[in-house]
């Protein structure tokens, strides 16, 4: 009776910890500015023919 509380207990205290690591890395990639630098910059973007093609390809219809 009392290993079954205690290895309840033990697996819940790794899923919290686990839960806890994966917060703690993740943090500084939500804190990061999601504007594209260019947008900063003000700079202009390449941007392939293949893509522009794409594009054009969907504002038609293909």
């Amino acid at each position: 009776m009392t290993f079954q509380i205690i290895k309840k207990t033990l697996v819940g205290l790794i899923a919290m910890s686990v839960f806890g690591a994966g917060i703690y890395f993740m943090v500084p990639y939500l804190k990061t500015n999601t504007k594209p630098k260019n947008w900063t910059d003000g700079g202009p973007t390449y941007v392939p023919a293949r893509l522009k093609n794409t594009m054009r390809g969907m504002k038609n219809g293909f």
